[in-house]
């Protein structure tokens, strides 16, 4: 099993890094840039460049590599809903403020919840789903 590092570092070598370094040049920060950074909070402009959709892009790539098939496709169709839920006003903000909850999409990238002992897994599972649907509620 490759440890979180190297799994993230074979991610982030790949097309997710193409995909952050054309991000990147396409919106370089001038002069003019920096007011409008000034005027919205990090993660607002995080998500206007699309950080968001690579972020669950990222933890998609990661979860397709888990060993265990129930752990995989339970954390695919979680990370699909959150996929489709962040393209409504405000979700990902919403989402964000729990960090213990915003943690385990970061965990998923670093494969720390690709886990032998699968026990607790699907109360988490259910617990993040219940978190995403009350959001949309």
């Amino acid at each position: 099993m490759l440890d979180g590092a190297t799994r993230l570092k074979s991610l982030v070598d790949g097309p997710i890094l193409d995909l952050v370094v054309k991000k990147v040049k396409e919106a370089p920060v001038l002069p003019s840039n920096l007011e409008s950074l000034r005027e919205q909070p990090l993660l607002k402009k995080f998500e206007s460049m699309g950080g968001v959709l690579d972020l669950l892009k990222a933890a998609k790539a990661a979860v397709k590599q888990y060993k265990a098939d129930k752990l995989r496709d339970m954390w695919q169709l979680w990370l699909g809903e959150v996929e489709a839920f962040s393209q409504l006003p405000s979700f990902f903000e919403t989402f964000s403020q729990d960090r213990e909850k915003e943690a385990i999409i970061y965990k998923l990238v670093d494969g720390s919840l690709d886990l032998e002992d699968q026990s607790g897994q699907e109360d988490l599972h259910n617990d993040m789903v219940k978190y995403a649907y009350k959001i949309v509620s």
